[in-house]
C-alpha cells in the first residue's frame, strides 16, 4: 500500500515561497486555490494577456516553481480533506437518495481501506452431451 505524502508545514511552504516573484507566488496559488488554468492564473497574477500562455507555461516548468506548486497543492489538500470527509459522511447519513447514500457509504470504506473482493466471470469451454432415455 502506498505511503501518504505529508502536507508542508507552513514554514516549509514560507521557505519555498522565498525564491519566487510576487507574481510566480500569485500565479501558483491561482492555479492551486482557483482551479484556473496556466494561461489565465498569469493573466491574473499580472502576467501580461499577450504573452500569458508562454510566461505561464515557463514559469511553471521552473523546478522552485514546480516544488512550491507540488507543496501547496499538498496543503491544499490537508486543509480540505477533512471537510471532504465530513460531507461524505453527511451525505451518507442523511442524503434522501438510497443510492447516494450507498456511493457515500462506498466511498467512505474505500478511504478506510477496504475493498470489495473483486469479481470474476469464470467461462468454461467445451462440449456438453446430454441424452435422455425415455423406454
Amino acid at each position: 500500500m502506498n505511503q501518504p505524502i505529508s502536507a508542508p508545514s507552513k514554514n516549509e511552504l514560507e521557505e519555498l515561497a522565498l525564491p519566487l516573484t510576487h507574481k510566480q507566488r500569485r500565479l501558483v496559488a491561482n492555479v492551486v486555490y482557483e482551479g484556473m488554468s496556466g494561461t489565465a492564473a498569469a493573466i491574473q497574477a499580472g502576467y501580461k494577456e499577450h504573452s500569458a500562455v508562454v510566461s505561464a507555461s515557463k514559469t511553471l516548468a521552473k523546478p522552485h516553481v514546480q516544488a512550491y506548486l507540488q507543496a501547496l497543492t499538498m496543503s491544499c489538500f490537508a486543509e480540505r480533506g477533512a471537510k471532504a470527509l465530513s460531507s461524505i459522511e453527511r451525505l451518507m447519513t442523511g442524503a434522501k437518495s438510497e443510492y447516494v447514500r450507498l456511493e457515500a457509504a462506498k466511498d467512505m470504506a474505500n478511504r478506510a481501506g477496504w475493498q470489495p473482493p473483486e469479481r470474476k466471470q469464470v467461462t468454461v469451454q467445451g462440449d456438453v452431451s446430454v441424452r435422455i432415455d425415455l423406454d
